[in-house]
């Protein structure tokens, strides 16, 4: 994002997915206009296209910012981000 356009899509995680990523969280708030939820959307599916494992979980009206802060342990009641890596975690640690 902060390079010249002719480079850009080294910056772009999508341009990378090839099947071989382990279990993926994607987790992205609605009302984010720093990195778009369209990006999310599409990183998950490239991601199953190539037939990995992903699942994405949407804070409504909730911004870049504060979802980030969601994992903070100061600021985590803001945005259940930790709760949700952590099942998540233990969901993919049990399939295995």
């Amino acid at each position: 994002i902060f390079s010249p356009p002719e480079v850009r899509p080294a910056s772009q995680p999508v341009n990378f997915v090839d099947g071989s990523e382990p279990p993926t969280l994607l987790i992205h708030g609605t009302d984010d206009d720093v990195a778009w939820p369209r990006n999310t959307r599409r990183l998950a599916a490239r991601i199953e296209e190539n037939g990995g494992r992903v699942e994405t979980r949407y804070f409504e009206g909730m911004g870049h910012a504060r979802t980030v802060i969601g994992l903070s342990p100061t600021f985590g009641f803001m945005a259940a981000v930790v709760p949700r890596m952590l099942a998540f975690m233990e969901e993919t640690e049990s399939l295995q």
